[in-house]
């Protein structure tokens, strides 16, 4: 046999002895041993050509892979980008559901919606609710005066200090995370 080139995996075998392959088996001609050794390609190779015609009624591969055009059109991306600009809080199986209902005949799968909405520069971002004064220049003063406070007075937190326990809430209430672009 061959030796193949170190970049190579595979032995290449040409369209025409493929053929001549089928065609030896089919006329019970040779072995698949026989045509192995005479072609000076492997046996497993010789037997998967075999195999696949047999199966396949093919001598050549098909190509792997699906259509790569999109299934959404432009009326279905347009209709996502509202939604998600109306509903920044939209999870992505509630955002296929919207867009099968408003296109019935439209069969999609949640996972071809999140990779478009990530092309369209859309992604998750974990939500952080901040007051509108938690930072002013008189809140950061205010806290600076209580620690001072605190540390005027010797505050022994060992002895002095009162420590409550957490009391039963339900962070999940509202969502934690939200789309931004």
């Amino acid at each position: 046999m061959p030796k193949l080139p170190k970049n190579h995996k595979y032995q290449q075998i040409s369209l025409d002895q493929k053929k001549k392959i089928i065609d030896e088996v089919n006329n019970k001609q040779n072995s698949i041993r026989s045509i192995a050794a005479k072609l000076q390609i492997s046996r497993s190779t010789v037997h998967d050509i075999v195999k696949r015609f047999d199966m396949k009624d093919r001598v050549v591969l098909k190509s792997k892979g699906g259509d790569k055009r999109s299934i959404l059109t432009e009326n279905h991306k347009d209709f996502l980008s509202k939604t998600i600009n109306k509903e920044l809080y939209i999870i992505i199986v509630d955002l296929t559901k919207k867009l099968i209902n408003k296109y019935p005949q439209l069969e999609i799968s949640n996972d071809t919606i999140r990779k478009y909405v990530n092309k369209i520069g859309f992604t998750l971002k974990r939500l952080v609710t901040i007051s509108h004064k938690h930072n002013t220049s008189d809140t950061i003063l205010d806290r600076k005066r209580y620690v001072e406070k605190i540390y005027q007075k010797v505050i022994d937190m060992l002895k002095d200090a009162i420590y409550i326990n957490e009391t039963g809430f339900n962070l999940h209430l509202s969502s934690s995370h939200s789309y931004s672009l």
